[in-house]
């Protein structure tokens, strides 16, 4: 069973020491993303990564178009499910139209994005989440 639109994924601790933090800030989104088959396409919206991305083109701009009216909204939205603002987290908030996708928003540090996730994987990036952080 999948979450639905708007449930909370994962809200992920930040470990380790400074500089492992901004090393993981820094390229864990990137990981992430390139981590799982499941995932088939994103799009980093802020940080240093912005406008970086990966799939089909039709699904990449209809995440580009999803995020023009919502770009402002995501971080206060991940907000409601962390300890801290700008905490790490996830969330699902929408879905593909014409399929059963879900779009997946995260932030890890100062990176933002949306991506897809395949059929009913949300189990499967929940997993691999807490793998690159506990």
């Amino acid at each position: 069973m999948g979450l639905q639109a708007g449930r909370l994924i994962k809200s992920i601790p930040e470990t380790g020491n400074a500089e492992d933090k901004a090393i993981e800030a820094g390229n864990a989104a990137i990981q992430i993303l390139t981590s799982t088959p499941d995932i088939t396409d994103w799009l980093i919206l802020k940080g240093e990564d912005a406008g970086v991305n990966s799939g089909e083109s039709t699904n990449v701009a209809a995440l580009e178009k999803v995020s023009e009216s919502n770009l402002d909204k995501y971080d206060s939205y991940l907000d409601q499910f962390t300890a801290s603002q700008n905490d790490p987290a996830a969330a699902i908030v929408g879905t593909l139209s014409g399929n059963r996708d879900s779009i997946l928003c995260f932030r890890i540090g100062a990176q933002l994005g949306l991506a897809v996730v395949k059929g009913d994987a949300t189990q499967l990036i929940i997993n691999k989440w807490r793998d690159l952080h506990n």
